[in-house]
């Protein structure tokens, strides 16, 4: 969850959540990470924020990661993807705010495989240790609970 883990409760990296998919094989290991901004979209209609986008591809670790993720409110199940960069670079100069209608954005379950089988979102190295994985890993320790009892958590 990157919601609001950010600088002045923002959005870390411009996003709400961070998928990590690791597959492992005898002598190979893969890992990637999509860095995901939720939104609703009315009739395929959603508007976006620049500050959002611009969290986004703000750097090269995040530019090429970074995805929205439309989920219609009127179209039962209808999911479109679009990559941040290609959606801020559609804003005219000085526009904080765009309308983008998203029916022409990637539905979800092709842009799952394109993602899956590496044809859209760099796959990261496992020993890089400037990898996304790595700086979540660290930006995103949990924070030490205090041990309760199962009669305190009930109280």
């Amino acid at each position: 969850m990157l919601d609001r883990r950010g600088p002045n409760n923002t959005d870390l990296f411009g996003a709400d959540i961070a998928v990590t998919v690791t597959v492992e094989a005898p002598t190979q290991k893969m890992i990637k990470t999509a860095l995901v901004q939720l939104k609703v979209s009315n009739s395929f209609f959603v508007t976006l924020e620049a500050r959002q986008l611009d969290d986004a591809i703000s750097n090269s670790i995040t530019r090429d990661i970074s995805f929205v993720l439309a989920v219609d409110r009127e179209q039962r199940g209808a999911m479109r993807v679009r990559t941040s960069k290609s959606l801020r670079d559609a804003f005219a100069p000085g526009n904080a705010t765009h309308l983008f209608n998203s029916t022409g954005w990637s539905s979800f379950a092709p842009w799952l495989y394109d993602w899956l089988s590496c044809h859209i979102g760099a796959p990261s190295d496992p020993d890089n240790p400037r990898s996304i994985e790595r700086i979540l890993e660290k930006l995103l320790q949990p924070s030490a609970l205090p041990q309760a009892s199962a009669e305190e958590i009930l109280r």
